[in-house]
């Protein structure tokens, strides 16, 4: 028995790795759902997308993926991009449907290519929220706030370090003063 789940195991191992298969089940409603157990060649994940530089067709860059809007049907359908400003200041995002864009690997690196030019994007409206904010004003207002809490965290902790300093060194002043009374206690 026990070579025969031996012998089993090893020809696993010589035949290579298994190709993943999708599987289904049923939901409560009766609908198949499929699982998917592998990512297929020409396909990507939304967080290698964003982030993913915005090139024109010459290999010019035009800004970056900011965020992605999907429908109802699990559709891409728009690609924020920031464009203009400079390290994200400034910057602002314009709504662009996705089926315009092609995505290539550039130097082992996912471009979306657009076939814009950078001033037609910059004159382009900011894209804004359900709300009528644009993202760039969202935007805006959580670095600020980012910035704001790490300048009050900065400071708690500057002050923390200088009051346990001086707690540090009036407990050592202290502690001398009572060492010496000691020694000239002993001494009378």
């Amino acid at each position: 028995m026990k070579r025969t789940l031996i012998a089993s195991v090893a020809a696993m191992a010589l035949m290579g790795p298994v190709p993943a298969m999708a599987q289904s089940q049923t939901d409560a409603a009766g609908q198949k759902i499929e699982f998917i157990a592998q990512q297929k060649t020409g396909e990507y994940l939304a967080s290698t997308l964003m982030g993913a530089s915005v090139q024109n067709a010459s290999g010019g860059t035009l800004g970056n993926v900011n965020d992605l809007i999907v429908n109802q049907d699990g559709n891409v359908t728009v690609a924020i991009i920031g464009v203009g400003g400079f390290l994200g200041i400034g910057e602002k995002n314009v709504g662009v449907a996705y089926d315009r864009m092609d995505t290539r690997v550039v130097n082992n690196e996912l471009v979306a290519v657009l076939n814009t030019t950078k001033a037609e994007l910059e004159a382009a409206p900011d894209f804004t929220n359900l709300k009528g904010q644009p993202l760039s004003v969202s935007k805006r207002l959580g670095d600020e706030a980012k910035q704001k809490y790490k300048l009050a965290k900065d400071k708690a902790s500057e002050t923390y370090n200088k009051a346990k300093d001086k707690a540090s060194e009036t407990y050592n002043k202290t502690k001398e003063e009572i060492s010496g009374s000691d020694d000239e206690a002993k001494t009378e």
